[in-house]
């Protein structure tokens, strides 16, 4: 060995061992990378898995080609139709591209969004012998979606129906932008990198795909139809986690930001929509239109003053902001993409859908819950209103007739029972994002309402929820997952069979079973607190015992702390109570990193409304003793609120520590910080 390496290898490690160091090495790494792309270099060997097409390859047959499903893609096919062959080419033939909203998530794979669409077509032209071949694929990105283009041609389409979009606004930023996106940050905050990442990429990226989708087909001859996706506007409510996304140098206008959001939510309790309006228009000016929260109380503010118009502008501007803003959000189609979507379809001739109008034809109201099962997945109203224009548009080109979104045909019903267990997952799915109890209830009872004996299937989610063992070691949730869709949704490899604070879910279920005459109440009140109640030393801070959502859950897997920072001025955990006789103790561990030298801050301990104990915290890790008075906690689950009064809060990062994350290829820090939780035990 060289015996002049070590001491070459110790000042290397020494160079970069700081700051400096790592931004240089992180540079470095990048530079092999994006130099060693597949690319950038010959690749002569041919490969199989070139001819894969989603997790089928082809195959010769008498006749043609057929697609086989190969075993080799085992791990991804359920991402994909659940279809072992697509056969040959027999009669005219429509391709549907897409993602999960065109998969028909949370009913498929019992029923898919191109089965919806199959039958709307032959109950429109039952003669024509029409054909879907389903592509779609859950997950799909924007990349894989411009990978399966050039392959469309060996699927022999007559029309190709492109129904995308959702994920093309999630944050992704590839190692040739870190640069970009970091001088972004620098130049002008979160709001100058959200325009970067919407305003101008979006646009382009979506112009790009639909001139790759246009020179694909057009050897071939096929039509394109482009579906414009639609949103939830008027039932979806923005993460209650996360508050106004504002870095530090934006300290004075957090706090304001605090303050106004306060006086607009008083005032929109107080039945003052006239102010509540004022007041969050310059909500919003402060944030700079990062904020869903403060464009989505401008909407309820629209919404109590009947002015439908300015209601749909600020859900929609509530949709739009957190994209592009490196908070974690669910997927959505921002107005900037839909309207270059409608204008791309324009400049090719190609057809188009737009959901938005069809929806709002259809309804005649901002589109909800009766299209929608959460933010952009589509109930099976939803489904087949979209598979009816999309029906006309691709029965108008096959003709040569336009139909303008008209509607089409009967479309025959599901199994009822399918219908119930997608409502009983879609109460699950808004669970897990932390929307309002009332929506979990609705999806409750439509699915008992579809179908009565889903009444046993929420009884075996019941037992598992309020059982000692994890969740998938639980009988009764085994038997649950015995549904497809169940088994689809809840799929191990996607992490949502961890227990989380799921007592809303569970109060759901109970009140919907009660309403149809099932009485659980106390033997799921006994089983909750013989598994949580307090006195056991449980610590609050656990997953099971606090509110989550899905984006927080996101960010878990990013290198992070290891106590709860709150990014809001409420943080919700969740307190199981026998109740004890006299005041129940409890153990706080916290700090306010944005209070001052010597300052102490209130924190708030809230049950039932009502502020009923405070500590004095400081930017200190310090533990408090609190005391819950007697006869305040009621006998089962109780929503426990720890309110932060910090002045103004503190970002986890500066700008410019959070563009120095981007150079290194970490999720920057952006959001603001009220406080932090190491513990909190009963």
């Amino acid at each position: 060995m060289n015996e002049g390496l070590g001491p070459l290898a110790d000042g290397l490690a020494e160079l970069l061992g700081d700051e400096r160091g790592a931004r240089v090495l992180a540079h470095l790494q990048r530079l092999a990378v994006l130099a060693d792309e597949p690319g950038a270099r010959s690749d002569p060997s041919p490969r199989r898995d070139r001819l894969r097409v989603g997790v089928w390859e082809p195959r010769r047959v008498d006749g043609g080609i057929a697609w086989s499903r190969t075993p080799s893609a085992g791990r991804e096919w359920r991402f994909w139709a659940d279809v072992d062959t697509i056969g040959p080419k027999r009669t005219v033939r429509v391709v549907l591209l897409g993602e999960s909203t065109a998969r028909g998530y949370l009913f498929d794979p019992e029923l898919s969004f191109a089965a919806v669409l199959q039958s709307a077509l032959e109950a429109a032209a039952p003669r024509m012998g029409l054909e879907v071949v389903d592509l779609a694929r859950s997950d799909l990105t924007l990349q894989q979606l411009a990978r399966l283009a050039p392959a469309l041609p060996g699927f022999q389409p007559d029309v190709v129906v492109l129904f995308a979009g959702n994920n093309w606004a999630n944050f992704e930023v590839g190692l040739e932008d870190l640069d970009l996106f970091a001088g972004a940050l620098r130049r002008g905050g979160v709001a100058e990198a959200r325009r970067l990442a919407v305003d101008e990429r979006l646009p382009r990226q979506c112009r790009s795909l639909l001139l790759l989708l246009r020179e694909c087909l057009r050897p071939a001859g096929a039509k394109l139809v482009v579906v414009v996706p639609e949103f939830n506007l008027s039932d979806w409510r923005p993460d209650p986690t996360v508050g106004a996304p504002l870095l530090p140098e934006a300290g004075a206008a957090g706090a304001a930001w605090t303050s106004s959001r306060e006086a607009v939510v008083e005032a929109l309790a107080a039945g003052e929509a006239r102010t509540a309006a004022r007041l969050a228009e310059d909500l919003v000016r402060l944030d700079g239109g990062t904020s869903a929260a403060s464009a989505h109380l401008a909407a309820r503010a629209a919404v109590a003053l009947s002015d439908e118009d300015a209601a749909r502008r600020w859900f929609q501007r509530a949709r739009d902001a957190p994209c592009g803003t490196f908070v974690p959000h669910t997927p959505r189609c921002p107005t900037i993409l839909q309207e270059a979507l409608r204008a791309g379809a324009a400049e090719h001739g190609f057809a188009l859908v737009d959901l938005p109008r069809v929806f709002a034809h259809a309804a005649g109201a901002l589109p909800g819950r009766r299209f929608f099962l959460d933010y952009c997945h589509l109930s099976f109203d939803g489904m087949a209103t979209a598979a009816g224009a999309i029906a006309s548009e691709v029965l108008g080109l096959l003709s040569g007739a336009a139909r303008a979104n008209g509607q089409v045909g009967a479309r025959k019903q599901p199994p009822a029972a399918t219908q119930a267990v997608a409502h009983l997952l879609a109460a699950v799915h808004n669970a897990h994002h932390a929307q309002p109890d009332e929506i979990l209830r609705h999806h409750c009872e439509m699915a008992l309402a579809c179908d009565p004996g889903i009444a046993e299937d929420m009884e075996a989610l019941l037992h598992a929820q309020c059982g000692r063992r994890e969740l998938w070691l639980a009988p009764s949730f085994e038997r649950f997952l015995s549904r497809p869709l169940a088994a689809r949704y809840l799929h191990p490899e996607d992490g949502r069979t961890a227990r989380l604070a799921d007592f809303a879910l569970i109060e759901s279920m109970v009140e919907a079973l009660e309403a149809s005459g099932t009485a659980l109440r106390p033997r799921v009140q006994d089983a909750l607190i013989a598994q949580h109640g307090a006195g056991g030393g449980r610590d609050l801070v656990d997953r099971r015992y606090r509110r989550t959502t899905a984006g927080e859950r996101v960010q878990e897997g990013i290198p992070g702390p290891t106590y709860v920072r709150a990014n809001d001025v409420r943080s919700m955990f969740y307190l199981v109570s026998s109740p004890e006789p006299g005041p129940v103790r409890l153990s706080l561990t916290a700090r306010v990193p944005g209070a001052g030298p010597g300052e102490r801050v209130d924190v708030r301990l809230v049950l039932a409304g009502r502020a009923v104990a405070r500590v004095r915290a400081s930017s200190r890790w310090e533990t408090y003793d609190v005391d819950v008075p007697a006869g305040v906690l009621h006998r089962g689950v109780n929503r426990m609120i720890l309110e932060w009064c910090a002045a103004a809060p503190r970002a986890a990062g500066s700008l410019e520590a959070a563009a120095r994350q981007l150079e290194r290829g970490e999720f920057p820090d952006v959001l603001p910080v009220f406080g932090e939780v190491y513990s909190l035990r009963s």
